[in-house]
């Protein structure tokens, strides 16, 4: 048979929806012990329907003559008539309709709103069903001049279609119960119809990935490397086989905990705890290991690689807006377009990736990002510094961790050294337990953390205290973390005229990648005496060691997170930490910039009753902190945020999910070397292809090296407009040129344009 319609530019529109139709299906296929509330047959027929069908509105006349005129670059008046998504999704949500109206309508909707939105993002489920008059005007015009040929089947009457939708399907939002799980349903739909579909744009042929990894890898690297022959490695050995041992003792739980102080070898102890799992489960296929900062997901990802050497090319993903787009597979590396489509979409069976990620994979709305949902399936979940995650959120992560474990056949592990309350203790299996908890945090005693005038000083009061304590103590490393970026640089600049000969580091997200790698890495490695001026950008499992820190105030599991940098390895006499309470000369505290009221009364109010906490005796005093805010905040956040995922309202879920708070900004690029000039240049040469499908792979191939260049700086003050509006534009970044470089940018300090810098 001569098939007519293309759906690309040289490729027949059935040979798409076939390739599509295969893809789709095969990734379902390896979908393990789903407990979806339909029956797994009926959800396979209905995707079957949204694959096969889901371009069916391009074998319209105004479509296949649109497609030509852009082949031939010539203009093409036909507008929306053009239009393919809305015809392709009433087509299939009729037949959708037909199949399974007396088993479960819900599918048919399914199948019609994941069309309908497979070049486009989720709204509200109800708007979705909803199709005006003027749109069934210019489906009807569509309608007649449908190219059935290609299809050989008996189409139905306009009319029945339309009486269809805008009765049957519209009407079934309400008459219908939807929850979370019909949620996740949608989301797997939705998520493998436009992975299929780009899947199959991209690549000539689907890719094969690697599916299996090795589960023995820490063992080997442990005995290759690890000499058990100090007293804390001797405790951190045996809190390494206790979990292992209470893992597989308890392989029919879901979600577990792994709660230990900092230094612990967390990192290790986990990823050996997921791929335990792998080797006693085989529905389990992939592991991904989500964090908070891309920092740590660098250092994280580091370690993947020490132990899996050159493998780690082929089954290992790091994902964030700073990671590299390359991919190897078994035949040599990827086009930067296909390497991120690979990428974005975790297919591989180890993801190091952010909390941004994982959480908006979700709870989003966004096409691009729901495209990988379906590969959290069939996962280990590690969730790494899990106190970072705001406290109005932990409801809302108890109903979506949960639900997504029984649903997706997930597992999933919280790893922190500061356990929130997140869970009820009889929801969860400690791999700890409660004993051997407290006993670790007790035998930890390598710092005590001081409280100094928490009634507030100003910087000037500080320093003379601190030039005593240096002076006083030649050998110590000294780190001060501050609140806002304002204290910090002037603090560092006030020190660096005290101590002229000292090492005195500095860093802050004024501070650009590429220099903030580069300082962590010198301070790591530095045999002298160091000094570090910081923000708190540092606290959350960055690997750096201190004998003495200082800490302006902060919640409680903030301090804690900071002082894991002191004394972090327990190589020498025990450690300091010392917090005080900034002032600004407004009369205002740096820390109320920066937290929630609540999280720093509930901290004041621990340390109004003790002059000093030290290591040992953590334990309790967290759990008390916690209990106290679980009792004292709010939920309504999460309940709203529950009641639009049981409603399908992904529009209301996108406006109302703000792990990170959406402020004013801008992204610079700081034109600082002769590499950042070339990159710059390549930048120039990117932005002159007209075609946007290759300029945006090529900017691909750039990517991760121009964001070692750029910073975000927020338009909150005036001092900020000003600047942003004196430096040159290109596209969605401005520039800081070369020649103002010297002016602006510092390399001690980073980006000096005084700004409302109460920020990382």
């Amino acid at each position: 048979m001569e098939y007519k319609c293309f759906s690309h530019p040289k490729k027949y529109l059935i040979d798409h929806l076939n390739n599509v139709k295969k893809i789709g299906l095969s990734v379902f296929d390896s979908k393990i012990l789903l407990k979806l509330p339909i029956d797994a047959d009926d959800f396979k027929e209905a995707l079957e329907i949204a694959l096969w069908y889901h371009d069916f509105g391009k074998s319209t006349k105004y479509f296949q003559e649109y497609l030509q005129c852009s082949v031939d670059n010539q203009k093409c008046s036909y507008g929306e008539l053009r239009n393919h998504s809305l015809l392709s999704a009433i087509f299939a949500g009729y037949i959708a309709y037909k199949k399974f109206k007396s088993k479960d309508i819900r599918l048919a909707c399914l199948v019609f709103i994941c069309i309908l939105k497979h070049h486009g993002d989720m709204d509200n489920f109800n708007d979705m069903l909803v199709v005006d008059t003027k749109k069934w005007r210019v489906l009807e015009k569509q309608w007649d001049v449908i190219i059935w040929h290609d299809f050989n089947e008996l189409h139905p009457e306009f009319s029945d279609v339309k009486n269809c939708i805008d009765d049957e399907l519209y009407d079934a939002y309400d008459s219908i119960e939807w929850n979370v799980v019909w949620y996740f349903v949608n989301n797997l739909m939705f998520s493998i119809l436009t992975y299929a579909d780009k899947n199959d744009v991209i690549f000539e042929k689907p890719f094969e990935c690697a599916t299996s990894i090795d589960t023995s890898v820490v063992y080997s690297y442990k005995k290759a490397n690890f000499i058990v022959d100090s007293k804390i490695n001797i405790i951190r050995e045996e809190a390494y086989n206790l979990v292992e041992n209470t893992l597989l003792s308890n392989l029919d739980q879901s979600i577990f905990s792994l709660n230990l102080p900092t230094g612990f070898g967390k990192t290790l102890t986990a990823v050996n705890t997921a791929l335990q799992i792998l080797n006693s489960d085989n529905s389990i296929k992939r592991i991904i290991y989500a964090l908070p900062f891309t920092s740590i997901v660098e250092q994280t990802a580091d370690v993947v690689k020490n132990l899996y050497g050159y493998e780690s090319e082929n089954i290992l993903n790091v994902h964030h807006n700073l990671a590299e787009i390359k991919v190897k597979l078994s035949d040599g590396y990827l086009d930067a377009d296909k390497a991120q489509f690979i990428i974005e979409n975790w297919d591989k069976p180890f993801i190091v990736t952010t909390f941004w990620q994982i959480f908006y994979s979700m709870l989003s709305n966004g096409n691009s990002i729901l495209r990988k949902f379906h590969n959290i399936s069939n996962s280990v979940i590690i969730l790494d510094e899990i106190q970072t995650l705001p406290y109005r959120y932990w409801m809302l992560a108890n109903f979506l961790l949960t639900n997504l474990a029984e649903t997706l056949n997930c597992k999933i592990i919280i790893l922190t050294a500061t356990m929130p309350m997140i869970f009820e203790k009889d929801k969860i299996c400690n791999l700890i337990g409660k004993g051997n908890r407290k006993k670790y945090f007790s035998i930890f005693n390598r710092y005590s953390i001081n409280k100094i005038i928490l009634d507030g000083l100003y910087l000037d009061e500080l320093l003379p205290i601190v030039k005593t304590h240096i002076i006083d103590n030649p050998d110590k490393d000294f780190m001060f973390i501050f609140n806002t970026i304002k204290s910090a640089r002037d603090f560092f600049f006030k020190l660096k005229e005290i101590f002229v000969n000292h090492n005195i580091f500095f860093l802050s997200s004024r501070v650009l990648p590429i220099d903030r790698f580069a300082v962590i890495n010198l301070i790591k490695n530095f045999s002298g005496r160091k000094i570090l001026i910081t923000t708190q950008l540092v606290e959350a499992g960055v690997d750096i060691d201190f004998d003495i820190v200082y800490r302006d105030f902060a919640p409680l599991d903030n301090i804690i997170q900071a002082a894991g940098r002191c004394n972090r390895h327990c190589r020498k006499p025990k450690g300091s930490v010392y917090v005080f309470r900034l002032k600004n000369h407004a009369n205002k505290y740096d820390c109320e910039y920066i937290y929630h009221g609540l999280l720093l009364d509930t901290t004041l109010s621990i340390f109004e009753k003790v002059e000093k906490l030290d290591e040992c005796s953590l334990n309790d005093i967290i759990d008390s902190y916690y209990q106290k805010l679980k009792n004292n905040s709010s939920t309504n956040e999460s309940s709203e945020l529950i009641n639009s995922i049981e409603k399908l309202e992904y529009k209301g879920i996108k406006e109302k999910f703000k792990l990170i708070d959406d402020l004013p900004s801008y992204s610079l690029f700081i034109e600082k070397d002769i590499n950042a000039s070339k990159i710059l240049d390549k930048f120039k040469e990117i932005r002159e292809i007209e075609d946007p499908f290759e300029r945006k792979k090529k900017f691909l191939q750039i990517k991760s090296q121009f964001y070692q260049y750029v910073i975000s700086l927020p338009m909150l003050s005036n001092d900020a407009k000003y600047s942003y509006q004196s430096f040159d534009e290109m596209g969605s970044f401005k520039i800081l040129s070369k020649d103002l470089v010297q002016m602006l940018y510092k390399d001690d300090v980073g980006f000096i344009v005084d700004t409302n810098e109460n920020f990382l």
